[in-house]
C-alpha cells in the first residue's frame, strides 16, 4: 500500500514537473497571417520602387506597413541583415543607402497578398557592427533570456539598462509587441513603425492615399518633403478621368484603377493613355461586364481566348487580371505589326489572320485612338501633369523641407 502510494505521488510529481518545464518551451505559431499586397507608389530617399518589382514585397498587415528585410530593399534603405537564429536575433546593422531603385524582375510578385507565420521568441536588433564585441555578448544575453529553463529577469533588465546608459549605444533592441515579427517563407518581416522608432536609424516615414508610401533614412530630411505635386497631379487626373466615367466608384477605387493601368503599362510596354481608351471604349471601365456575345471584364476578353492561356471565366471578372491579360494581348500585337497601332488594335478586336488578309475595318482602332486623344486633351485643359517622377533631386527635396521648416 505503502509503496502504490509513493508511486502515484512520485508519477503526478513527474507530470507536473513535465507540464511545468514544458510552459517555458517556445513552440512555432502555425497560424497563417494574411498579409495584403501595398499597390502603391514607394519611395526611398526620393527614388522610386515598384513594389511589384520585389520577389519580397511591401504588405500591409492591420493597417500596418511591413518591410522585408532582405538584402536587395536593405541595400536602398541603408541596412544589412544577419540571422542569429541560435539567439533567436535579427541583426540590422546601418550602411550608406545605395541611392539606387530595386529591380529583382520586371514583374517580381504580380501584385499578390503573401502569407506569414509569427517568429516566436525571436527580437530583432539594430548594431554599429556586426563585428563588435558588444553584438556577441547581447546574443548571449539573449540566449539566457529566451532559454525555457534559465530565465533572468536581471540579466534582461541588465541588458535593457546597458543600452539606455549609453549615449551612443552600439546596441538597440527594437520596440515590438509579441507576433509583430513575422516569417513569409524564410524571409522576416518587421513593421516599419519600428524602424522609425529606433533611435540608432532615426527615419521617418509619410504616408499619402494618392501617391503612396514615403520613406526617409536621413535624419535631417522628412519623408514628407519627398511627396512630388507632379505625380500627385498624375495619379488625380488619371483617377478623376475614370470617375467621371464611372461616377460610382470611390476615390479609392479609382485610385487604384490608376495604379493597375499604369503598373501594366509599365512591365509590358504599353502607352497608359492608349491602355485606358481601349477600356474606355470596351466596357467604359466596367470590370464585371458580361457582353451580349460573351466576353468579359474591363477589356472585354472572350473566355475562350482566355482558356487557350490558362485563364478562368472568374478570373477574368478580376480587374487586375482581366486588364493585365488585355495588355499583353495588345503588346503582342504591336510586335506583331511593328508597332502598327490601327493593325494592332483592329487585330485585338476582329483577329490577326483577318488583318493579315487585309480584311479587317479599321472603325474600332479609329474610336479608341479617338478616345485616347479626349483623354489626353482632357488632362490638358485641366493642367494634370503628362508625365510621371521616378526620382526627385536631393537639392529640391532639401529645399522643400527648409521651406515647411
Amino acid at each position: 500500500m505503502f509503496h502504490n502510494k509513493l508511486l502515484r505521488r512520485s508519477l503526478a510529481l513527474t507530470i507536473a514537473l513535465a507540464l511545468w518545464l514544458s510552459s517555458y518551451i517556445p513552440i512555432a505559431a502555425e497560424e497563417e497571417i494574411r498579409l495584403s499586397f501595398l499597390a502603391r507608389d514607394i519611395y526611398v530617399n526620393g527614388v522610386l520602387i515598384h513594389n511589384y518589382q520585389l520577389n519580397d514585397p511591401i504588405v500591409i498587415r492591420e493597417g500596418q506597413t511591413y518591410l522585408p528585410l532582405t538584402a536587395s530593399l536593405g541595400a536602398a534603405l541603408g541596412i544589412q541583415v544577419r540571422m542569429d537564429e541560435t539567439g533567436r536575433l535579427i541583426l540590422l546593422q546601418p550602411v550608406a543607402p545605395s541611392g539606387k531603385t530595386v529591380k529583382e524582375a520586371d514583374l517580381a510578385c504580380n501584385l499578390e497578398d503573401r502569407t506569414g507565420t509569427k517568429a516566436e521568441e525571436y527580437k530583432v536588433a539594430v548594431v554599429r557592427s556586426f563585428d563588435n564585441g558588444d553584438v556577441t555578448a547581447l546574443a548571449a544575453k539573449w540566449r539566457q533570456i529566451l532559454d525555457p529553463v534559465i530565465w533572468s529577469l536581471s540579466g534582461l533588465l541588465r541588458a535593457v539598462s546597458a543600452q539606455e546608459a549609453a549615449s551612443e549605444p552600439e546596441a538597440e533592441i527594437l520596440k515590438l509587441n509579441e507576433g509583430e515579427i513575422l516569417f513569409v517563407g524564410q524571409v522576416p518581416y518587421i513593421p516599419l513603425a519600428a524602424l522609425r522608432s529606433s533611435a540608432m536609424l532615426s527615419w521617418d516615414a509619410h504616408f499619402d492615399q494618392l501617391t503612396g508610401l514615403y520613406i526617409s533614412t536621413d535624419a535631417s530630411v522628412p519623408a514628407e518633403s519627398y511627396y512630388s505635386e507632379t505625380n500627385a497631379s498624375y495619379i488625380r487626373g488619371r483617377a478623376a478621368y475614370i470617375r467621371g466615367v464611372r461616377p460610382e466608384l470611390s476615390l479609392y477605387q479609382s485610385y487604384f484603377y490608376e495604379y493597375l493601368f499604369r503598373h501594366e503599362a509599365t512591365v509590358y510596354g504599353v502607352d497608359q493613355e492608349l491602355l485606358m481608351a481601349v477600356a474606355r471604349t470596351e466596357s467604359a471601365f466596367q470590370a464585371g461586364i458580361v457582353a451580349t456575345f460573351g466576353s468579359v471584364g474591363i477589356m472585354q476578353i472572350m473566355p475562350r481566348t482566355a482558356a487557350a492561356y490558362g485563364i478562368t471565366y472568374k478570373q477574368l471578372k478580376d480587374v487586375h487580371i482581366n486588364l493585365e491579360f488585355g495588355t499583353r494581348y495588345i503588346r503582342d500585337r504591336l510586335w506583331m505589326f511593328g508597332g502598327d497601332v490601327i493593325k494592332a488594335l483592329s487585330a485585338y478586336n476582329q483577329g490577326v489572320l483577318t488583318v493579315k488578309k487585309g480584311d479587317y475595318r479599321t472603325g474600332y482602332a479609329e474610336k479608341c485612338l479617338y478616345n485616347k486623344s479626349v483623354l489626353e486633351g482632357w488632362l490638358s485643359t485641366r493642367n494634370y501633369a503628362p508625365a510621371f517622377e521616378t526620382r526627385l533631386a536631393t537639392d529640391v527635396v532639401r529645399a522643400s523641407a527648409s521651406e515647411a521648416d
